[in-house]
């Protein structure tokens, strides 16, 4: 568990899956996470690739025009709630 947590959070896996909850689709190119969202450009392709290879988010990769779509999966949906549980727990006095 050590190994997924620490992959999530160096690559800020997290902030783009968030992102991908509100967009539910995007093209990669489009990505855009502000200051706040502490996510780099440098850091998104990696992040992409963490979550896809936990089965969170599809990355789709199309020829004609070459282009990459990030969107997230049901899994994801699911995780992002548990995230939101979380966070719920931890405001309560």
């Amino acid at each position: 568990m050590k190994k997924i947590e620490t992959r999530l959070e160096q690559t800020g896996a997290i902030q783009l899956l968030l992102y991908l909850y509100d967009k539910k689709k995007v093209k990669l190119s489009d990505v855009i996470i502000d200051q706040r969202g502490k996510i780099s450009q440098a850091a998104l392709y990696p992040a992409a690739k963490v979550l896809s290879d936990l089965g969170l988010i599809t990355d789709v990769k199309t020829d004609r025009p070459p282009r990459r779509f990030l969107s997230i999966t049901p899994k994801g949906e699911h995780a992002v709630k548990k995230l939101e549980e979380f966070r719920e727990i931890l405001e309560k006095e």
